[in-house]
C-alpha cells in the first residue's frame, strides 16, 4: 500500500504501521482488533486510539502515543534525524491518508456524476429514469380522474418514452406532473379514510353510573384462605432416670379466659 511505501525506512517503527493498518482494517470490516498480537508497550496506544475511534483518523484525530513511540524508537537506536521524528511520522501518515481519500472521492464523483458533458448527461438521465419509474409505481394510488397523468398504460410505453427522451425532456415532464401526482395520492388517501369510524364509536357507554357501595375490603375479590397456626413440637422426653415424678402424670395447664 501507499502507507508502506511512505514508511519504508529502517528509521520508522514497524509496529506503528502494522497497528495503523490493522486498526483501519478492523473498522472497515467490523472485525475485532486483536491487541494481543502486539507487545505490552503498544497497548496504551491501541486503547487510546480505540477510545478516539479508528474512523476519526480520517478526520485527523490521532493519539499522541504515535508520536511518543516513534520518538522513543529512534532514541533507543540512537538515530540522529530531523525527518523521521514522531511529529513528522504523524504528519506524513495523515497527509498520505487524506491524499488517498480525496483521490477516491474524486473517482467516486466522476463515476456517479460524470467527468465531462457527455458522461454528466448520461448520469443525469440514469437518475431521472429511476425517479420516473418510482413515480409510476403510484399509478394505483391516485384519484381516478388523475390516472391519465401517467405516460401510457403499460411499462413498455414508459420504457419507450425514457429511451427516446433526453434528460432535459424528462426533467421538464417531472417538474410539470410530479406535483399533481403526489397531491392526488394524498387526496386519495384522505378520502379513503373519511368514512371510517374509530374503534371507540362501536362501544356505547352505560349512561347510569355505578353507585353501589364499595366493599370495605379492597382485596375482597381474592379468595380468603384460612390461616393455620403452626403447633409447637413437643420437646423430646428425658430418659427415666433423670425425669421428675410430675412428668409421669398428664396434667393439662390451666386455661386463661
Amino acid at each position: 500500500t501507499t502507507l508502506r511505501q511512505v514508511h519504508d525506512s529502517p528509521e520508522n517503527n514497524p509496529y506503528l504501521l502494522d497497528i495503523l493498518i490493522d486498526g483501519l482494517h478492523s473498522w472497515m470490516t467490523s472485525i475485532p482488533f486483536l491487541s494481543s498480537r502486539y507487545p505490552r508497550r503498544y497497548q496504551k496506544l491501541i486503547q487510546e486510539q480505540q477510545s478516539i475511534g479508528w474512523r476519526h483518523i480520517f478526520n485527523g484525530h490521532l493519539s499522541c502515543q504515535w508520536r511518543i513511540l516513534q520518538d522513543s524508537y529512534i532514541r533507543q537506536r540512537k538515530i540522529r534525524t530531523r525527518t523521521q521524528t514522531g511529529a513528522n511520522w504523524s504528519l506524513r501518515t495523515q497527509t498520505t491518508i487524506w491524499t488517498a481519500f480525496f483521490s477516491l472521492w474524486t473517482t467516486r464523483n466522476e463515476t456517479i456524476h460524470g467527468h465531462d458533458l457527455k458522461t454528466q448527461n448520461q448520469s443525469r438521465h440514469r437518475r431521472l429514469r429511476a425517479e420516473m419509474e418510482l413515480l409510476h409505481t403510484k399509478r394505483d394510488s391516485v384519484l381516478a380522474v388523475d390516472s391519465d397523468a401517467f405516460i401510457g398504460d403499460t411499462p413498455e410505453a414508459l420504457e419507450t418514452f425514457l429511451t427516446v427522451s433526453t434528460a432535459t425532456h424528462i426533467q421538464n415532464w417531472m417538474n410539470t406532473w410530479r406535483p399533481l401526482i403526489l397531491s392526488s395520492v394524498k387526496s386519495a388517501t384522505d378520502l379513503s379514510i373519511r368514512g371510517v369510524r374509530t374503534l371507540s364509536t362501536y362501544f356505547i357507554p352505560d349512561p347510569t353510573p355505578n353507585r353501589a357501595p364499595r366493599h370495605p375490603n379492597s382485596r375482597a375479590h381474592r379468595t380468603t384462605r384460612p390461616r393455620h397456626r403452626r403447633q409447637q413440637q413437643a420437646l423430646p422426653q428425658q430418659p427415666f432416670p433423670t425425669r421428675s415424678l410430675r412428668s409421669f402424670f398428664g396434667i393439662n395447664p390451666p386455661t386463661t379466659s
